[in-house]
């Protein structure tokens, strides 16, 4: 049996086909919150969030359009972030 054990260890790395890769090197960059970001977020029942404050739905998405409209002009533009809900 250990005659059998030590066969077996001495041929397995024989057998086994080695692939060499170059994998890519992994980037880990920390996400720096802007004050100037915008922050539009969805729930599922449909209320529309604009940085954690809830958006009237009276003009539904045309003041959601109206808004982002107004904040296009700016310079540097500021970046749009949208979070929707899992369901």
């Amino acid at each position: 049996m250990l005659v059998l054990l030590i066969i077996f260890l001495i041929t397995t790395p024989v057998i086994t086909d080695v692939v060499k890769l170059k994998l890519p090197a992994e980037r880990n960059q920390v996400y720096k919150t802007k004050p100037e970001n915008i922050t539009i977020s969805v729930s599922k029942d449909g209320d529309i969030y604009w940085n954690g404050a809830i958006r009237p739905l009276a003009g539904g998405t045309e003041a959601l359009f109206d808004q982002l409209k107004v904040e296009s002009v700016k310079q540097p533009q500021p970046e749009v972030h949208i979070r929707g809900d899992q369901n």
